[in-house]
């Protein structure tokens, strides 16, 4: 199969590398550079020409809404998806209106975003399914409330310092519930956690 080459936008550096890190897995998927802001994925794709553009639709300096509709009048052989925790059917309405090809949810399975990426390359559309229930996770079902709060707040790149200043708690208990999170997830690093967090639904960050 010959390989779609991508470039993705998402101003969450720990969430850009866990969609990288979840596509480095699928072979004729290549990733060829990560952007910031719409801004920065404008010159990617001007000097790259991907096949699919993966963009963030809340993004600083140039977001998703503007970045979609560029790619759209000034490259319009490079298909875009919009992913995006938004799961309002206004908002997909609006980015596939502005050009988009796919819209796709931010803590759908692995698999549904390979599926978009090959369809929309094929010259198809994808739009994930949006509905009032997510998808239950049986790792989800191993944290607690505070524990999930705690890993939205690490995927958005917040310290554990300001992460207890949001939640009015200590640094100390900040370190224990990041501890107990690592080991029930049997994972080491922040980005395996994000990586965990998308793949299982347990980001629920607007």
């Amino acid at each position: 199969m010959q390989t779609i080459r991508t470039i993705l936008a998402d101003d969450h550096e720990l969430v850009a590398e866990g969609i990288k890190s979840l596509l480095d897995g699928v072979p004729h998927i290549e990733v060829l550079a990560e952007a910031r802001n719409g801004k920065e994925l404008l010159r990617y794709a001007d000097v790259l020409l991907p096949d699919v553009a993966l963009v963030d639709l809340n993004m600083p300096v140039m977001d998703g809404f503007e970045t979609i509709k560029i790619l759209k009048k000034e490259y319009p052989s490079i298909k875009t998806i919009a992913i995006t925790m938004f799961a309002e059917k206004a908002v997909s309405e609006r980015v596939m209106q502005l050009g988009a090809s796919g819209y796709v949810l931010k803590n759908s399975p692995v698999e549904d975003l390979v599926e978009a990426i090959e369809k929309v390359n094929c010259g198809g559309t994808y739009c994930s399914e949006i509905k009032t229930g997510k998808r239950s996770s049986l790792v989800k079902e191993q944290l607690t409330k505070r524990e999930i709060q705690i890993i939205a707040l690490i995927a958005e790149g917040n310290t554990n310092r300001e992460i207890a200043e949001a939640l009015n708690i200590s640094h100390r208990t900040v370190d224990t519930h990041r501890t107990n999170i690592m080991r029930k997830l049997n994972i080491h690093n922040s980005a395996a956690l994000v990586r965990t967090a998308l793949k299982e639904g347990i980001i629920t960050r607007d």
